[in-house]
């Protein structure tokens, strides 16, 4: 085919070559409108087990050694009551704000956010701080099994669920030191809220809990 012949056969065919990259772009648009978007996010926390370095020596631990301790690191991290703490924490920010954040969460989610908690009972759990809005969050929680904060951790809701934060996935970073815990949201903010609230109640949590073996063995 000559240029010329291409440029007839182009001159004779452009409005269905404008016409089927439309059709296409607008089928996608139109199909694709209501999927929830999801975002992901990923931390890395060095535990030195690798290494070996730890309160008896500095050198290289034996493998199963190792492996029972990432072991015990991975349970800590998906635990239920890291868990539960983590949804609390993200309560207590949202139930903290006086207006809608987008630092802190969609549209969306503020919403939604507002129509599970009714004004009175925000008024009631929201403290000066997040660490005490979490502590009257949680007595409440513990009052029974019917009341709204209960409703809300074992619903299906993609925020402050034990459903939503079974996403959260943990490994060992082939044979390092490193633990990569990964998680997907609705929500690019909450997602990456989730993980810094995540990250900061399971280092303390393993804080606690290795002190606590130490002062054993040292008694």
């Amino acid at each position: 085919m000559t240029p010329k012949e291409f440029l007839q056969l182009l001159r004779r065919n452009w409005l269905l070559l404008l016409a089927v990259p439309l059709a296409t772009a607008a089928s996608i648009f139109f199909f694709s409108r209501k999927e929830i978007k999801e975002y992901a996010s990923d931390t890395t926390i060095y535990t030195g087990i690798a290494s070996g370095y730890n309160i008896d020596k500095n050198g290289s631990g034996n493998d199963y050694a190792n492996g029972k301790a990432y072991a015990n690191l991975l349970s800590l991290i998906n635990a239920r009551e890291t868990k539960r703490e983590v949804a609390l924490r993200l309560l207590a920010r949202h139930l903290m704000l006086p207006s809608y954040d987008s630092a802190v969460l969609s549209p969306e989610t503020y919403s939604k956010f507002q129509l599970l908690i009714r004004a009175p009972l925000r008024q009631q759990l929201t403290g000066s701080s997040v660490e005490e809005t979490v502590s009257k969050l949680d007595t409440y929680l513990k009052t029974d099994n019917k009341n709204v904060v209960y409703k809300i951790l074992n619903s299906e809701i993609p925020t402050y669920s034990f459903a939503a934060l079974s996403k959260i996935a943990a490994y060992q970073v082939g044979n390092s030191d490193l633990i990569k815990i990964e998680y997907v949201s609705d929500d690019a903010a909450v997602c990456q809220q989730t993980l810094v609230d995540l990250t900061q109640v399971f280092i303390r949590r393993h804080r606690s809990l290795q002190e606590g073996r130490n002062g054993s063995v040292i008694g």
